[in-house]
């Protein structure tokens, strides 16, 4: 009898931090599944995925895919279906694509906040829905889902108004599903992880509507990052621990993974200072 494929699914596989939980899966062994199924924008020509994923301990199979159309979900499936056949189930699920720009709320073009949404709330939401309709989470097997979102989820944040929005309902989200699930007795558990910035390409693409001279041109990562507020600098997370942590959170059964101390410290900030107050020391 041919054994079901079990997948673990990892969304932004070509970011700094899908490589990172790509490295660290890899350790893994079948702990979450079987079989890894990578998706990107460019995830099939990545180097680095490429190279990670040589390495893995389970096969693979790399889909390009751009998660904020509209029928993204329907498009990964026939994907998987197309390489695999339709014999598989998900045993992880890491949304982990996401983009986000920073800057007043009405600077910022709609087809960009639209984008982030998509991909921040939507694509996740909408993953979720459709491999639940469809059958793709057994009620009989584990289920881990990790759900990228960040330490601006815990308070509205000026100048990242929609990201902190956006992550603050993935938060939300991830937690109340595992109420329903627990409720249901249901072997499915969700974590967030709620990291501080790192180092990646997502600080030059937030960088977009700043000004030049506060983000030194955001020609690279590195000056990006200098153009960050001292707080900020000193929450820089790297993305290998992020993804370490958000797998120790899960395997626990936690319902949030921070990664670092400061990013706690915040989280509790947050709960102790008026939201607006908090908002407004935060959107520097």
């Amino acid at each position: 009898m041919r054994k079901m494929k079990e997948l673990i699914i990892i969304s932004g596989a070509d970011g700094s931090l899908g490589q990172a939980f790509l490295q660290t899966l890899a350790t893994e062994q079948t702990y979450f599944g079987n079989y890894y199924v990578l998706t990107g924008l460019k995830v099939e020509e990545n180097s680095g995925c490429k190279r990670l994923a040589a390495a893995l301990p389970l096969p693979y199979i790399a889909i390009n895919l751009d998660l904020s159309k509209d029928n993204a979900a329907e498009e990964l499936a026939a994907a998987i279906n197309a390489e695999l056949g339709c014999d598989w189930q998900i045993t992880c699920l890491i949304n982990n694509a996401g983009i986000g720009f920073k800057g007043p709320f009405a600077a910022q073009n709609s087809k960009d906040q639209e984008l982030c949404l998509k991909l921040n709330v939507f694509a996740p939401t909408l993953l979720l829905s459709y491999f639940l309709e469809k059958g793709k989470f057994s009620p009989h097997s584990k289920v881990t889902v990790i759900n990228v979102a960040s330490s601006s989820a815990f308070t509205p944040q000026a100048n990242f108004a929609v990201y902190s929005a956006g992550k603050s309902y993935l938060r939300n989200f991830s937690i109340a599903l595992n109420a329903e699930w627990q409720a249901a007795s249901l072997p499915w558990h969700c974590t967030v992880a709620c990291p501080g910035p790192m180092l990646s390409a997502f600080l030059q693409t937030a960088a977009k509507y700043l000004p030049a001279d506060a983000n030194k041109n955001s020609s690279s990562t590195s000056n990006a990052a200098a153009g960050l507020p001292l707080y900020k600098k000193l929450a820089l997370e790297n993305p290998l621990k992020v993804a370490k942590s958000a797998i120790k959170a899960a395997k626990a059964g936690k319902d949030v993974s921070y990664s670092s101390f400061i990013t706690y410290i915040l989280r509790c900030l947050a709960g102790l200072l008026p939201a607006g107050l908090f908002a407004r020391l935060t959107g520097k």
